[in-house]
């Protein structure tokens, strides 16, 4: 058609715009991870999964430290200061960014 521009749908520059969305969202909510003598931990983060034992405290690292099989663990400041100790094999990268009143940590 005379005087009509179309646009062209180009699948590479979407593709490569999406990408470069998730990266900045990534970058957004990364988990600045802090270490002690004892090991690491964060804030806004949870390990999901493995756990080994739920318990109530306000010294989860601790407890993490005293538990035999405890290698890592989530500790939930909103609800009832849930201490989740977690078992097996763990990255820092599995922990997962979680907005609120969470902290998570791992043995060194």
């Amino acid at each position: 058609m005379a005087g009509c521009s179309a646009i062209a749908f180009r699948p590479a520059r979407l593709l490569l715009s999406l990408l470069v969305l998730a990266v900045v969202a990534s970058a957004a909510t990364a988990i600045k991870w802090s270490k002690n003598g004892r090991g690491y931990y964060a804030s806004n983060c949870d390990f999901y999964g493995n756990d080994l034992v739920l318990v109530r405290t306000d010294h989860c690292a601790r407890v993490c430290e005293l538990v035999l099989g405890c290698t890592h663990w989530t500790w939930n400041i909103g609800k009832g200061r849930k201490c989740y100790l977690k078992k097996g094999r763990r990255s820092l990268s599995d922990a997962r960014h979680l907005p609120g009143r969470a902290q998570c940590g791992a043995k060194a």
